[in-house]
C-alpha cells in the first residue's frame, strides 16, 4: 500500500504542478497541447486499487455576442426579403404553365373534335373535349363559352393561389391573359408568363 502511494504522489508531482483535491494545473501544454486548460482530477481508493478521474476543461473560449447575433439576423433577414418575392414569382410563373399547356391541349382536343363532326357545337356536353374541367389541374379551372357551330373560347381561371388569372384561347388560337392580378399586365393577343409582360 505504502508502494501505490508513493507511485502515486510522483506521478502528480511529474504532472507539473498537479495537487489533489481537484485544483487546477498552472501549465498542462504537456498534456493537452492547449495553453488554455484545466484538469481536475478526482482520487478514490477502492481497496488497494487506485483509479483516476480526469475531467479537462478549455478556459477562455467565448460564444457569440449579442451584437454579432444581430447582425447575423438583420443579414439573413434581408436576405429573405430579397429572394422572398423573387422565389414567388417563379412559383406563380410555373403555375402559368400549368394554364397554357391545358390551354393548348383543349384546343388540339377541339380541333379534333371538329374533324370528326364538322362543327364544335355539343363539344361542351358531358366527356367531350369543351365540358368544365375543374380537376385536371390544381390551380387552374377550364371551361368553354361561346360555342356554336364554328366558334368557341377556351377558358382557365385561377384558383387558390393563382387566384385573378384569367387564360383564354379561341378557335383562330388567339390567345389572350383577360384578368391578372395587382402587378400583372393583360393582354388581348398573348398568354403572359411574367409580369410586366
Amino acid at each position: 500500500m505504502l508502494f501505490l502511494i508513493i507511485d502515486i504522489l510522483s506521478l502528480m508531482l511529474n504532472l507539473q504542478g498537479l495537487t489533489v483535491q481537484g485544483k487546477e494545473l498552472a501549465d498542462c501544454r504537456l498534456l493537452l497541447d492547449s495553453p488554455r486548460c484545466g484538469m481536475h482530477h478526482t482520487i478514490t481508493l477502492k481497496g488497494m486499487i487506485m483509479s483516476y478521474k480526469f475531467e479537462y476543461k478549455i478556459l477562455g473560449l467565448k460564444g457569440f455576442t449579442l451584437v454579432e447575433l444581430m447582425i447575423v439576423v438583420a443579414i439573413i433577414g434581408i436576405l429573405a426579403a430579397i429572394a422572398m418575392p423573387s422565389y414567388q414569382d417563379y412559383v406563380t410563373r410555373s403555375r402559368i404553365a400549368d394554364a397554357t399547356s391545358g390551354l393548348a391541349n383543349k384546343r388540339v382536343q377541339m380541333e379534333q373534335y371538329f374533324q370528326d363532326n364538322r362543327t364544335y357545337a355539343g363539344s361542351d356536353a358531358g366527356g367531350m373535349p369543351c365540358n368544365n374541367d375543374t380537376t385536371t389541374s390544381r390551380n387552374f379551372d377550364f371551361s368553354c363559352s361561346g360555342i356554336d357551330p364554328l366558334n368557341y373560347t377556351i377558358s382557365a381561371v385561377g384558383k387558390a393561389q393563382m387566384a385573378g388569372f384569367t387564360f383564354t384561347v379561341n378557335q383562330n388560337n388567339r390567345r389572350a391573359t383577360t384578368n391578372a392580378p395587382s402587378g400583372w399586365s393583360t393582354q388581348t393577343d398573348c398568354w403572359i408568363s411574367s409580369k410586366g409582360a
